[in-house]
């Protein structure tokens, strides 16, 4: 492996005449630094040399004195396949807004200098969860960089690794074209736009916001696969995220408070914890594709709030708030839902409820604004509590035995749909309103419904109920409609007789007297501590013991 000197008068990097094999004082070499030569710059090389060509190359750099100068011309890149060494206090002596690469596992000795253009790492590695090895670029010195430092396509599982707490600021913006590896150096953003190649090019190392900052249309952030210990600080500045989406891909901290920062669309695509440490606004869609669980702080979305994607199932959960505070719709594919407190408290504003949501778990909590429900289903997955007075659901469905707590009274405009083997418990001294009340299990194996409610309720159903019991293994499993204690419970139906559907139905301290018309059970089950309604059979519109005459043709 050669090595070649900057000679002490200087010259271009692409000139033989720069460079010599002995010392700065040395004969020309006729030669100029290839891709395995080690480029030495002694006390002697007190001339510029300057960097005036895209491919310029060498080996590895070292500089050995203060003196030491290299110009970087503007458009043009300096590549090195292994370690860069600047020299104490040699800052003054480096500029230029042309590009240093690193295209090698390396390491960089800042010595406290700056890097007046852009900085470059360009080397791939290969995935350490599958035995790989990553492509390390180790830190020695805080590192500084006034232009654009990028994560090169190309070189995705690289690494940037500190040797004592080190640092890297860019303070003309961060692009990452790759997927990097979690490292252990720090990244401070200090200026510029910071952005990602796409939603697979994460930024993997802690990150500080500490500037004047744009983030592009997409900013991707991998944390840790085993805790939550990196994340994304705001420190300073004003940092802009018009039009922009975060992409969080795994475990990671969000300290950007509201008072701070805004972002604008927030998109977990991975299962993972995410701890916000303080409350965080997103001015537009909040997604989530798996499983994402909320800690420490609240979260204030003004767009859509949307769980799981392309047909996958995944949730929001933990014990914090999503408050939706503007005009935006709650979706969800398959069975996602949102299992951590949701609040609806948009002011002037519109949530639109579409097509089939889940929840479970925590509180549902409506405060004000316009929530929009038509064509939609709320499916209850689990025992949790609604505080919904002033919104008017479509449908609401229970699929699980659970209990649910009242803490205001329920309006479900459409269908209020008992769907579940077990018990279904209504708790919360607050009323029901439903259009249809339907009562059938659904795949019920040798069980039925029970639907408890609580002494002194009213569940009033308008338009219909549907009560039916199911048959396993000629067995009949009656349904339960009952008060939770022996105390009445009160039914109201207000529909028409021909739409009071009920069969083989236990009935249990259940006053039915503010009905339209008395509850007829078909082939009831146990009637005990009941008002106004009764166990019918065949016998009562006639039965078998009336004959029919006549001719059948």
């Amino acid at each position: 492996m050669a090595t070649l000197y900057a000679i002490a008068a200087g010259g271009n990097w692409d000139t033989v005449g720069t460079w010599s094999d002995t010392s700065s004082g040395g004969s020309s070499s006729g030669t100029v630094p290839t891709s395995s030569t080690d480029v030495v710059f002694d006390s002697g090389s007190v001339g510029a040399v300057v960097v005036n060509q895209t491919t310029c190359v060498c080996k590895t750099l070292t500089f050995q004195d203060a003196d030491n100068i290299i110009t970087f011309s503007t458009s043009k890149k300096l590549t090195v396949s292994g370690d860069v060494t600047f020299f104490t206090g040699q800052s003054t002596n480096i500029s230029g807004a042309g590009t240093l690469e690193i295209n090698a596992v390396a390491t960089l000795t800042s010595a406290g200098n700056t890097i007046p253009g852009g900085f470059t790492f360009n080397k791939a590695g290969t995935d350490p969860d599958m035995g790989g090895t990553a492509a390390v670029l180790t830190l020695v010195g805080n590192a500084i960089v006034t232009g654009l430092f990028t994560i090169a396509s190309g070189s995705d599982y690289c690494e940037l690794d500190w040797t004592t707490n080190e640092t890297l600021t860019c303070n003309g913006g961060i692009t990452c074209s790759a997927w990097m590896c979690l490292g252990t150096a720090k990244i401070i953003a200090g200026g510029g736009t910071i952005q990602s190649g796409s939603d697979v090019c994460p930024i993997s190392n802690m990150l500080d916001l500490a500037g004047d900052i744009t983030v592009g249309s997409v900013l991707c952030f991998d944390g840790s696969q085993m805790d939550d210990n990196t994340g994304i600080t705001y420190v300073s500045g004003l940092i802009t995220t018009t039009s922009s989406t975060l992409y969080i891909r795994c475990n990671c901290f969000l300290d950007t408070p509201t008072a701070d920062m805004h972002w604008n669309n927030l998109h977990f695509m991975n299962y993972g914890d995410v701890d916000l440490k303080d409350d965080t606004t997103i001015d537009g869609d909040l997604v989530t594709e798996n499983t994402t669980t909320f800690k420490t702080s609240d979260i204030y979305i003004a767009g859509d709030l949307t769980v799981g994607i392309m047909g996958g199932t995944g949730s929001f959960a933990g014990n914090r708030t999503i408050i939706m505070e503007g005009s935006g719709t709650w979706t969800a594919r398959s069975l996602s839902s949102v299992d951590c407190n949701l609040t609806f408290d948009a002011t002037g504003e519109t949530i639109v409820v579409s097509g089939v949501v889940c929840f479970g778990t925590k509180t549902l909590t409506y405060t004000a604004g316009t929530i929009t429900t038509t064509s939609s289903r709320l499916s209850i997955q689990s025992s949790c509590t609604l505080d919904t007075d002033g919104v008017s659901w479509n449908d609401i469905s229970l699929i699980s035995a659970s209990t649910v707590t009242l803490s205001s009274d329920l309006t479900c405009t459409g269908k209020l749909s008992i769907s579940t083997q077990g018990t279904t418990e209504f708790a919360g001294a607050f009323d029901i309103d439903c259009g249809t009340l339907y009562m059938a299990p659904d795949g019920a194996i040798g069980a039925a419904s029970v639907l408890s409610l609580v002494a002194g309720q009213t569940l009033t159903v308008s338009t219909a109920m549907y009560v039916t019991s199911t048959m396993y293994d000629n067995v009949l499993y009656s349904n339960t409609i009952q008060s939770s204690t022996e105390s009445d419970t009160n039914l109201a139906f207000a529909g028409a007789a021909a739409d009071c559907k009920i069969f083989n139905t236990i009935f249990t301290y259940v006053d039915a007297s503010t009905s339209a018309q008395g509850i007829d059970n078909w082939y009831g089950g146990t009637l005990s501590n009941t008002t106004n309604i009764t166990n019918r059979t065949s016998a009562d519109i006639g039965g078998s013991s009336n004959n029919v005459f006549g001719i059948i043709a």
